[in-house]
C-alpha cells in the first residue's frame, strides 16, 4: 500500500521536502481515492473510487484551513486536525472502468454534536445524472446523546416516487 500526501510533502509517512512552517505538525490525514479488490486468480481488480467535498477542521484558526471549513468543537485549539468532509461520493467501476452506479453521502459539519453523522444518502445511475433513491435522516439530541429522530426514504426509479417514513422515539426513563 502506498500513501501520498502532496500537501504535506510526504510519501509513505516520510517527509520529502522541507517546510518552514511555524504551525504544529499533526498525524497524517489520509483519504481513500480508490479501492482495488483482486480475485487471486490473476484477473483485473474490481475498483471503487471515492471523491470528497469540502474538508472540515476541528480548530479555531479560520485562515489556516487550506481551502476547508471550520467545524470546531467546544475545546478546539488554534490549529486542529482534519475531522471529515461534508460529502463523499462512491463510484463502483466495471472492469473496463465504466461507472456502474454512484452514491453520495452527506454529513453534518455543524452543530458539534451531529458532526460526522450522515444526514442524506443519494443513489444515482452509472452516469451520475439520474437520482434513483434517496434517504434523509433527521437527528435530534445534544452533545451527550444524539439520536435519529426520523428517516424518509424515497425511490425515484419507477413511474411515480414512493416514500417511506420511519419515526423513532426513545424512552429516557
Amino acid at each position: 500500500m502506498r500513501f501520498r500526501n502532496p500537501v504535506l510533502g510526504m510519501i509513505d509517512g516520510r517527509r520529502v521536502q522541507d517546510t518552514t512552517s511555524a504551525e504544529p505538525l499533526f498525524g497524517y490525514s489520509y483519504r481513500v481515492e480508490e479501492m482495488r479488490t483482486y480475485d487471486g486468480l490473476g484477473g483485473p481488480p474490481s475498483r471503487v473510487t471515492y471523491d470528497y467535498g469540502t474538508r472540515c477542521y476541528d480548530q479555531g484558526a479560520a485562515n489556516k484551513t487550506n481551502g476547508g471549513t471550520l467545524c470546531a468543537g467546544p475545546d478546539s485549539e488554534e490549529f486542529g486536525p482534519l475531522v471529515g468532509h461534508d460529502w463523499v461520493r462512491v463510484t463502483p467501476l466495471d472492469f473496463d472502468g465504466t461507472p456502474l452506479s454512484q452514491s453520495k453521502h452527506l454529513f453534518h459539519t455543524t452543530p458539534y454534536e451531529w458532526r460526522g453523522k450522515e444526514y442524506q444518502t443519494e443513489a444515482y445511475d452509472g452516469g451520475g445524472t439520474a437520482l434513483l433513491q434517496e434517504s434523509v435522516t433527521t437527528w435530534a439530541g445534544n452533545a451527550d446523546f444524539s439520536y435519529v429522530e426520523e428517516t424518509v426514504s424515497t425511490d425515484h426509479s419507477g413511474a411515480e416516487d414512493v416514500s417511506t417514513k420511519t419515526t423513532y422515539t426513545y424512552d429516557t426513563q
